[in-house]
Parts: C-alpha cells; structure tokens; sequence
C-alpha cells in the first residue's frame, strides 16, 4: 500500500512541476537564498543542506547571479526569527513584498521547502522578484534514500533551478571532421573543416575560430547560432582561408589547432587536433605536346620532395592511349605525348599517381589540380 501511495505522489508531483515550467532566465542580482523550512526534524536537516546547495550552484552559475551571502548576511541583520515565519507566506501581497525589501536589501529571494512522502522526497523552489512581484516556482521528487547523498542532492538542486530559470547554457562534444572522403579520416589544410558541437540552453549568438594550439594565433572570429551545431571553414585548392595561423608547412607534418567557440561571459575550447600539410599536384599542358608535373604548398614549387609519377590517359570509349611511369625520383616531372594521341583524350578521364618517396607523406595528403586548357581548346 505504501509502495502504491508513493508512486501516486511521485506522478502527481512530477505533473506539477511540468505543468509549471517557467523556462525564462532568472535575473537574480542581489539574490538573498532564505532557509529552507521543513516540517519534521529529519525535513529540517535535508533543509539545511539544501539551502547550502542552492546557495553553491548559484554562486558558481553563469546566470548573472550576485549572491548575498545567506549566513553571513543572517547574522549581521540578525532576522533568524524573520525567516523562520516568511517561509510560510505563499501569497506575497505588497505589504509582505515591501517588507521583505526593507528588511534584507534583495531584489530576489530564493524561498525552499522539503517533505517526505512516505519514501519520496519533495523539494519546491520559488523565486521572488521583491520589484517585479513575478514568483517563479517548481517541485520535484526523488527518492529519500539519496537524501543523504550529496552528490545526488546536488543534482536534482540543478535540474531544479533549470526548470524554473531555463537550463543553462552550455557547448559541449565540439568535435572536428574532414568532409572531403580523399582524407580517410584525416584532416588536411587543403580540404575543408567541419566544426560540430552541442549545445544547452536558450539558442544564442555564438562566435568561433581556429586557434594554433602552439602559437596562439587565431583566424577571424565567425559568428554563428549555437543551434546550428556545425560550421564549415570551406577551402579552395589555391587559397586557405585560415593559412595565417598555420606555423608547419612542410608536407605530412603537422599543425596543432583547436576550436574555440565564445559566448558573451564564457570560452569553450575543444581538444587540439593535426591538421596536416597537404600537397597541391599540378597536372599542367604546356603547348606543344607537354604535361608537366609540379608539387606545391601555399602556391610554390617544393624541391626536396621527389615522386616518380605515373599519368594514364584514356579516350571517351575509356581505351588507354597513353601510359608512362617516370622511374627516377624528381620534384617536378614531364611526359611528352604524341599530337595526334592529344586530340583523342577524353580530357575528364585523366589520372596521375604521384607516388612520392618521402616517409611521411601518403596520397591522403595530395589533392590535383588539372590545368589544360592548352590542349582542350587547340
């Protein structure tokens, strides 16, 4: 029966304080925290407690919160007795708003009560703007055998708070991907990346960048709402919109970078990630019957890097026409092709392996650029 009568509060209870959401920030400067009252002797030491974690989860929030301090404060006014009997007042008319005013100085007051129900633990919260005269209120239940646990406590005091000041904003889970399928799972200054995150609380304005883990160095700030959850840093092949915070840019070494996402009074900042150098390979036709090849990073010929390229070419009926693989080692190689092979290629069915020999450097780190607009329009 009392197992039975316990499941009943707890829905009825839980009913309540849904029903009584009030998902609007709390303004809460100059906020007094009165003792919670209970109504046995066990109520009144969990009433206790709670007030000391009601006290500790604002003064620690980012809601804008300026704390007076609730023992102190009670023992220079010297109003134990007032709170003792304020407690019980559930209508806060004028008169009890002005006195409450006059008497500790707050523009809020935080107001708390505890029961137990059987085995069920009721907690209610209100909130009282003494200028405003809006009281924000909202319950709820947990078993009383995690009364005792401080932990515990400290938890359903948060998701309290939560429900009647809106939950506190937060970013969490920023997380970095390469969108481009060439860099099987790595990330590359020559593709794009996506930025991903979740977030807490009422959507906001929020401003991110890259940041050199290293150097400190920093790209613009972009500003983006939290609820979008991602944000792209697209890259072209010949430009890198976030080049200037890059320190390394030898091929298949690698920069330190993190995301740091800013809101107006906080900074999130993910865990530092590689972002590897990558290789521009351009393929390029010079007239009369030359492809020439050329590695680059941030627009310049490399030299101490050599590659034994291989360059197939095939037909719009996909039959090879041509076929070379250069067998010593160099920075930069040439093919000389046949003219009259030239105005058969299919000029989208072009492929180079540029097979480098350095350690270190894969064909995950090597985008192409095709350029033959020499052969196309002869």
């Amino acid at each position: 029966m009392r197992l039975i009568l316990s499941f009943i509060y707890l829905i009825v209870f839980v009913c309540l304080g849904i029903c009584n959401n009030l998902f609007s920030q709390c303004n809460c400067v100059n906020a007094y925290v009165w003792k919670f009252s209970g109504k046995t002797t066990n109520d009144s030491v969990v009433a206790n407690l709670m007030t000391r974690f009601v006290e500790d989860k604002l003064s620690i929030s980012s809601r804008n919160c300026k704390l007076l301090e609730r023992r102190i404060y009670a023992k220079i006014m010297q109003h134990e007795e007032n709170e003792k009997n304020i407690i019980f007042y559930n209508d806060f008319n004028l008169k009890t708003i002005e006195k409450l005013r006059n008497t500790i100085k707050a523009d809020i007051v935080i107001l708390g009560e505890t029961e137990l129900y059987y085995d069920v633990r009721l907690v209610n919260i209100k909130f009282v703007n003494l200028e405003t005269k809006e009281v924000k209120s909202n319950t709820i239940t947990f078993p009383n055998s995690e009364s005792n646990n401080a932990d515990s406590v400290h938890k359903y005091i948060q998701i309290l708070i939560d429900k009647i000041c809106g939950e506190q904003f937060t970013i969490y889970d920023i997380a970095v991907s390469n969108p481009n399928e060439k860099g099987e799972g790595i990330l590359l200054d020559l593709d794009p990346i996506q930025i991903i995150w979740k977030s807490k609380g009422e959507p906001i304005e929020i401003e991110l960048c890259l940041e050199n883990a290293r150097t400190n160095k920093r790209t613009n700030r972009i500003k983006v709402l939290s609820t979008e959850s991602q944000y792209t840093f697209e890259t072209q092949l010949l430009v890198i919109p976030y080049k200037e915070i890059l320190e390394t840019r030898f091929p298949g070494e690698t920069n330190r970078i993190r995301v740091v996402i800013f809101t107006k009074d906080k900074t999130f900042i993910s865990k530092e990630f590689d972002l590897y150098v990558g290789i521009l390979y351009l393929v390029l036709g010079e007239k009369p019957n030359i492809i020439k090849t050329i590695p680059l990073v941030d627009n310049t010929s490399i030299q101490a890097y050599s590659f034994k390229p291989k360059l197939i070419m095939f037909s719009g009926k996909n039959d090879v026409l041509f076929q070379e693989q250069k067998n010593k080692p160099k920075p930069e190689s040439s093919f000389k092709i046949d003219k009259k092979t030239l105005k058969k290629v299919d000029w989208n069915k072009i492929i180079v392996f540029p097979n480098c020999i350095r350690i270190g450097v894969d064909d995950r780190m090597i985008r192409f650029m095709y350029a033959m607009d020499a052969f196309k329009y002869d």
